[in-house]
């Protein structure tokens, strides 16, 4: 955000302060780090002012999306259970910053969300099976249709890839490409391509190939620490 629109930003803050429950929390982001956090009676995040944004926190997710996203997130980003709304700051179709409203996880309307299955449900010919996140290899987006390979075969899935960016355990899978989503436990061997992109080798018996776009590639190394 520019310094005009961080001057304004006490007043519109106290402006969106007025119109949430005291329980609620409020963080503001730009596109790459919390620019301010205010807690609410009931809830108490970790974050400072100048932090990064966490991957799988829904801040970041609302910006990756570049939609609003609502969804509970367990203690496994901030150590704290949460459920917050993220409403991206838009300029012609750009993101400047993205609104987190944050509720204490009972606030939740859906709080099944907690308890999503550890599988995946998948279509080929006349059947459906259904596969645990530990057998699946990677995902792919192709002709319109998802398909979900396996160490078992391929097989048709319901969801889009921005579908299962959410609903995926977010320490396991990973998106590499506007493309694919992989399982990172069955990858074996990281390839450099050109531009910054790699090139992974998973371990399924064809030895597939799963590409790294230069848009992932920096978070895909950060997040595996290479």
């Amino acid at each position: 955000m520019n310094r005009a629109k961080m001057e304004t930003l006490p007043s519109v803050v106290k402006t969106i302060r007025e119109l949430l429950p005291q329980e609620a929390g409020i963080a503001v982001a730009d596109s790459d780090h919390f620019i301010y956090y205010e807690p609410g009676n009931s809830v108490n995040l970790p974050i400072k002012p100048g932090e990064t944004l966490k991957r799988g926190s829904v801040s970041w997710k609302a910006l990756k999306m570049k939609r609003k996203v609502s969804m509970f997130v367990n203690r496994d980003v901030f150590g704290v259970p949460y459920y917050a709304t993220g409403y991206p700051i838009l300029n012609k179709g750009r993101i400047e910053g993205i609104i987190t409203v944050v509720f204490p996880p009972e606030s939740s309307e859906d709080t099944k969300a907690k308890r999503l299955p550890s599988f995946l449900v998948g279509k080929r010919e006349d059947r459906w099976i259904t596969a645990d996140f530990d057998q699946i290899v990677y995902l792919k987006s192709e002709n319109g249709k998802t398909y979900m390979v396996t160490e078992n075969g391929t097989y048709v899935n319901k969801f889009t890839l921005n579908d299962l960016e959410w609903i995926l355990p977010e320490n396991q899978f990973f998106r590499t490409h506007r493309s694919f989503i992989v399982n990172l436990n069955w990858i074996k061997e990281i390839h450099p391509h050109f531009h910054s992109t790699f090139s992974l080798i998973m371990k399924d018996e064809d030895g597939s190939r799963v590409p790294v776009s230069q848009k992932y590639s920096s978070m895909f190394r950060q997040f595996l620490g290479f």
